[in-house]
């Protein structure tokens, strides 16, 4: 046997002492003894060290059996309480993975919204274009200009126009040999009491003067306005 055989360790010694002094003041009649409630206190360290139950549990052993009994059932509860808050996160954390994945898939399959490209939108004004929607003091207004690849017209109509569902032929100005090209669109009134006309085109204007010609639903003569389309 060598030396640090003989040496007792300090948990086993601590647990020698602490069995001498459950054993060393026994109080079979419990004479003093505080009641549970307050002992359970002692167990917590939420009583005054100075308390008069300290100095009785210091020579009670049954009170100091309550108390150690006492603290492993907290340690106990601190331990179960400790699972339960270990077990709910990692369950939050869970979730919120499996809510983040389902959000990126859904991402992944829809267009990318920052990186698609931008529509291009040209604006004509034809509420003045006639004389009887300006004043006489007023000219003619000059041919308006829009990018050959325009892929919207945003068109506001003269005065009066009515709302709703609109014809709209585009064709080159002075060439009636070609074709129009056939759209649709709808007007409805904005902010400042404007009708707007919105068309969507189905390709380039190649550069050139073209004339736009519109009638709403139910009108029997068309309108017409001429443009110039910049390469």
């Amino acid at each position: 046997m060598t030396e640090t055989d003989d040496i007792m360790r300090d948990d086993e010694f601590e647990a020698v002492v602490q069995q001498a002094f459950l054993d060393a003041f026994p109080n079979p009649d419990r004479t003093g003894c505080p009641s549970d409630e307050v002992l359970r206190l002692l167990a917590a360290n939420k009583s005054p060290v100075n308390d008069e139950a300290n100095a009785h549990v210091a020579q009670c052993s049954p009170c100091a059996r309550k108390i150690l009994a006492f603290r492993e059932e907290i340690r106990k509860r601190r331990q179960t309480r400790w699972l339960w808050t270990a077990a709910a996160a990692c369950l939050t954390v869970s979730l919120s993975l499996g809510v983040y994945r389902q959000f990126a898939s859904v991402r992944n399959v829809r267009p990318d919204e920052h990186n698609a490209p931008s529509v291009v939108v040209a604006t004509l004004d034809f509420s003045k274009e006639f004389p009887e929607t300006r004043r006489a003091s007023e000219a003619p207004p000059e041919i308006q200009k829009i990018p050959a690849n325009s892929e919207e017209l945003l068109i506001t109509l003269p005065g009066g126009s009515p709302t709703g569902e609109y014809e709209v032929q585009i064709r080159p100005e002075g060439d009636l040999e070609k074709p129009a090209k056939a759209f649709s669109g709808s007007a409805s009134t904005q902010l400042d009491g404007s009708i707007m006309l919105r068309v969507a085109l189905d390709g380039p204007l190649h550069g050139g003067t073209y004339a736009a010609n519109w009638r709403g639903e139910g009108e029997q003569f068309w309108h017409s306005a001429a443009f110039t389309s910049i390469p």
